[in-house]
């Protein structure tokens, strides 16, 4: 078997490595035990290997996948984007204006979820049970889940992708988003993305994974 034939949410060993992988998204891999959110390309790191299957990933109706959280059979199918660190943010009429740590999203992002930081995930499957166009950005922050706002939904001026800004605040660059709630049952989406990803969630491989001496 190659990494090319297992499921997304498989924990996997390379044949003769005894490293764990997880095969997190369709095309990313993690290595299991290292701190933070690096992935790795499956077509350049895995393309045509062979590899021993260590856990297969779960088959429930909501579960954990993986870096995807599948709702209804996988019908829903959000991809997480690993956790932004959120300096403020403010309520403007239907809009919620978020400061984020880094002048981009990248830059924003931290080891591990905290009070602190927005739990992001785009949409990849199942966009019209939630109400918003294929690949739309979602985030949980502090009891709500919001979508990220549009321009139109921000200036009345169509555009495509999500609306951005980037100013200088306490003398470093940082990345301005809105939010918008529209999601249905907002409230069971957000107890489930905090009981799979949020502070002190159990990743369902954690048993595997020898901790640091």
């Amino acid at each position: 078997m190659t990494v090319d034939e297992i499921s997304v949410g498989t924990v996997f060993e390379f044949t003769g490595s005894d490293e764990l992988w997880l095969l997190a998204t369709w095309d990313r891999l993690r290595k299991l035990g290292e701190r933070g959110w690096r992935t790795y390309s499956r077509d350049r790191t895995g393309r045509g290997k062979t590899v021993e299957v260590v856990r297969q990933p779960d088959t429930s109706a909501i579960r954990r996948t993986g870096d995807v959280l599948c709702l209804s059979g996988g019908d829903v199918q959000l991809t997480y984007l690993y956790p932004w660190l959120v300096r403020g943010a403010t309520v403007e009429d239907e809009l919620t204006m978020f400061v984020l740590e880094g002048g981009t999203f990248e830059k924003s992002v931290v080891d591990e979820a905290t009070e602190q930081t927005a739990l992001p995930f785009t949409l990849s499957r199942g966009c019209q049970h939630l109400g918003r166009q294929p690949s739309t950005m979602i985030f949980a922050y502090k009891g709500r889940v919001y979508a990220r706002a549009t321009p139109e939904e921000v200036t009345g001026y169509k555009k495509t992708g999500g609306w951005k800004r980037v100013k200088v605040l306490d003398g470093a660059s940082r990345l301005i988003i809105a939010g918008i709630l529209t999601l249905p049952e907002e409230g069971a989406l957000h107890d489930l993305i905090q009981d799979h990803f949020g502070p002190g969630a159990r990743e369902p491989w954690a048993d595997l994974i020898t901790p640091p001496s």
